[in-house]
């Protein structure tokens, strides 16, 4: 309320040009390499992180449609037209294939919005011979282009095949859904079931079940994916009365629904919402989508004091935590379990953070403490294997 929409949205495009330029300098380090060699890249190839990067930017390049939508000169719509390209060529080199699909998606709802003049557009080109030709050598040669980048990384060998590539995950969603159907195992406790049912190692350690329906079941049971669906529908209601979609509305809201709707549709095969600067990437374009409170009202006012409260009780609750794992990354063994101790006593029913207080106390000498509080965690914790 009182911050205009385009200040946000430049202020999500400003954070998302340090992540757009990372990635797109490890995609120019991975060309020159092989380049070096006189070879063209003879392999497949993923940026870091190439997930939650595909689902960052996939709410960063629709805020630039918006900026080259509104921009008058030329000078400012070709530097955006290239930065969309260069969102475009890391969204491509992360192999995200669940990215792709929420880019698709994201670029469907502009084309619906924009249709009109986008075909304004191609009548006016198309009516030029000279243009039109350039126009179809350039699109002929994109397409070739990226269709050939595609194939090879649809390939990486972190893929599966399409039908069996979250065969790993689901079925241990599954697992956990079942033994606990009504409240599920409990607030980011995927890995903890996939630990109990998965060998690690040789297989590395997930925290989410790579879906957002499977992790909501696996998670929070009919309850959540209850109180998901019932926020989802009054969320397309409330936005559904005030939305205008045509060229109408403003370009920075269109921009947002877009973004929403790529991460919506990355969702099914993927759970972005357990990156933080995901989650409030989500809440931020949510809150430019829903219609402004037209008055202030009281009723807001409960909701905002357990906001406050629980905000602060998880502060002072995790608080010895965080320094606990601060001494032992400093040595300091003893000092850390007594702080492991403090933060048990605010949050008996914490299982991690017995474990980390066993750790502690094991480095520090105190083998019976330790066995102790290894015995009551792996009571509710069975499948854990390493210190995570």
């Amino acid at each position: 309320d009182g911050v205009s929409l385009r200040l946000i949205g430049r202020a999500i495009t400003v954070s998302g040009v340090v992540i757009a330029t990372i990635a797109f300098i490890q995609v120019i380090l991975f060309w020159r390499d092989w380049l070096s060699l006189g070879l063209l890249p003879q392999a497949s190839f993923r940026v870091a992180a190439p997930n939650p990067t595909a689902a960052f930017l996939n709410f960063v390049w629709v805020f630039w449609i918006a900026e080259l939508i509104e921009s008058k000169r030329w000078s400012a719509r070709i530097f955006f037209a290239l930065a969309i390209i260069v969102v475009g060529v890391v969204l491509l080199y992360t192999s995200s294939r669940g990215g792709w699909l929420g880019a698709g998606i994201g670029a469907m709802i502009f084309l619906l919005v924009y249709r009109r003049a986008f075909w304004t557009q191609v009548q006016k080109i198309w009516t030029h011979n000279i243009l039109r030709s350039v126009v179809i050598v350039i699109m002929l040669l994109g397409v070739s282009l990226v269709s050939a980048i595609a194939v090879r990384q649809w390939s990486h060998i972190t893929h599966g095949d399409v039908l069996v590539a979250r065969s790993e995950f689901w079925p241990v969603a599954w697992e956990a859904f079942l033994r606990s159907p009504l409240t599920g195992s409990g607030l980011f406790t995927y890995a903890s079931s996939y630990l109990s049912s998965l060998s690690v190692p040789p297989r590395g350690v997930f925290n989410q079940a790579h879906g957002l329906v499977f992790n909501l079941i696996s998670e929070t049971g009919l309850i959540g994916i209850s109180a998901a669906l019932f926020i989802f529908f009054v969320f397309i209601k409330s936005v559904g009365y005030t939305l205008d979609l045509s060229v109408n509305e403003s370009h920075w809201r269109i921009a947002a629904l877009a973004g929403l709707g790529a991460t919506f549709a990355h969702s099914f095969f993927e759970t972005p919402y357990v990156n933080p600067p995901v989650m409030i990437l989500i809440a931020i374009t949510s809150a430019m989508v829903l219609p402004a409170l037209a008055t202030r009202s009281w009723r807001h006012i409960p909701a905002l004091v357990v906001l406050v409260f629980g905000s602060a009780w998880s502060v002072w609750v995790y608080t010895p935590l965080h320094d606990g794992i601060e001494l032992g990354n400093k040595g300091q063994w003893r000092e850390a379990a007594t702080s492991f101790d403090d933060a048990i006593k605010r949050d008996p029913f914490s299982t991690w953070v017995k474990f980390q207080s066993a750790y502690s106390y094991h480095r520090a000498g105190d083998s019976a403490r330790a066995i102790t509080l290894y015995q009551n965690a792996l009571k509710y914790e069975p499948g854990y294997s390493i210190n995570w």
